[in-house]
């Protein structure tokens, strides 16, 4: 009989992309937690809710409204639990809790009481703590959640290094990254995207950025490197999230007539625009937060055909030979003001052996590897 993950809660499309990439040896539940006003139909819509949606044989998901953490953390328990009692008192035995938020202690503890054959997991699958919490709200959390779980996930070596060390007595494993495997196919004849027609006619280099707009770019690189090479033709694809006054600065400096801002684009699209730059940059500020991260850009730009230009941020390294690293400022202007040459097919064929060893694949199977591993 297959193995059952329950997945708390997986509205980050980069945990989707992993737990539904589990061997077909797992069935994958996963669950979407709302606040009623956050719910993706923007109102309470209740069929949604007590539904469960066949994502395929052996994923499904569902979604589940609770009043909030903060202010109802009592409540938000009992609900979530009331939805998973029926599924682990069929198969305990056979089942894993895979947290990925750290608010979630008072149901892994009831999971401990009532399901002792249950195995319970905790996966930070971002830097939380430099996130804006109070001071101290994320620590505090998981003060309470890891000693409860039989084994911990990180998403870098660095966080992996700082639980370590507060929590000793738990293992913790990094768990990165991955690439679809839709993006190691060639894009080879397809057109060019539309609105980049218009700015390919100009005859620049053109820079592209792919990724969450926000104030974690570095943007005195990015100002930088737009005023000093003008020629050079800089495309934003992705939201814009707004956060105060930087995202006041950011629409100023999409203004810039060398600046084009595209939008946000599905994501089996962005191979196209990839393809389609001469240089992809990671223009991520060198900060803690960062140094903790391990950005989805970088695996989707390794399957491209761009050179690939990154700061010198610690995610960065884990690709050096495939990624040119710079520490300065000045560095990165200046390479981003030549015409780079177009990589040589070894080049290529070597980029493309290695992000064919990190696809979203590889991490379900390094997932299920160590969940298989650790006792109770």
């Amino acid at each position: 009989m297959k193995r059952v993950l329950h997945v708390i809660d997986a509205n980050c499309s980069w945990i989707r992309s992993l737990v539904q990439a589990l061997p077909s040896t797992w069935y994958v539940r996963q669950y979407r937690i709302y606040n009623p006003q956050w719910l993706p139909s923007g109102k309470f819509d209740l069929l949604r809710v007590f539904r469960t949606h066949k994502i395929s044989e052996s994923n499904d998901e569902v979604f589940c409204v609770i009043p909030g953490w903060n202010k109802f953390p009592f409540l938000s328990a009992q609900i979530l639990q009331f939805r998973l009692r029926s599924s682990l008192a069929v198969a305990s035995d056979r089942s894993t809790v895979l947290f990925t938020f750290p608010f979630y202690s008072s149901v892994a503890a009831w999971i401990r009481n009532r399901f002792p054959a249950v195995k319970v997991v905790y996966y930070s699958h971002d830097p939380f703590e430099f996130y804006d919490y109070p001071e101290g709200y994320i620590r505090t959390h998981e003060d309470r959640l890891v000693p409860l779980c039989h084994h911990v996930f990180a998403i870098s070596e660095k966080l992996r290094a700082d639980l370590q060390l507060r929590y000793p007595s738990v293992q913790v494993d990094v768990l990165g990254n991955g690439v679809s495997d839709n993006f190691l196919k060639s894009s080879e004849g397809e057109l060019l995207p539309k609105d980049l027609i218009t700015i390919n006619a100009l005859g620049s280099p053109i820079v592209g950025v792919v990724g969450q707009i926000n104030k974690t770019y570095d943007w005195v690189l990015l100002e930088s490197a737009a005023e000093v090479n003008q020629q050079m033709q800089l495309v934003f694809i992705g939201n814009l999230f707004e956060e105060g006054e930087i995202t006041e600065r950011i629409k100023l400096f999409f203004q810039r007539d060398n600046v084009h801002w595209l939008g946000a684009k599905p994501h089996n699209e962005l191979k196209a625009y990839m393809d389609s730059f001469d240089i992809l940059l990671n223009p991520l500020a060198v900060n803690p937060q960062s140094d903790r991260r391990d950005p989805l850009r970088l695996y989707d730009y390794l399957s491209s055909k761009a050179l690939i230009i990154s700061t010198s941020v610690s995610s960065a390294f884990r690709h050096s030979k495939f990624i040119q690293i710079f520490s300065t400022t000045a560095e990165i202007v200046n390479v981003l003001g030549r015409s780079p040459l177009p990589l040589s097919d070894d080049e290529l064929s070597q980029r493309s052996a290695y992000i064919s060893n990190n696809t979203w694949h590889n991490r379900g199977d390094q997932l299920a590897q160590l969940i298989s591993s650790f006792g109770r």
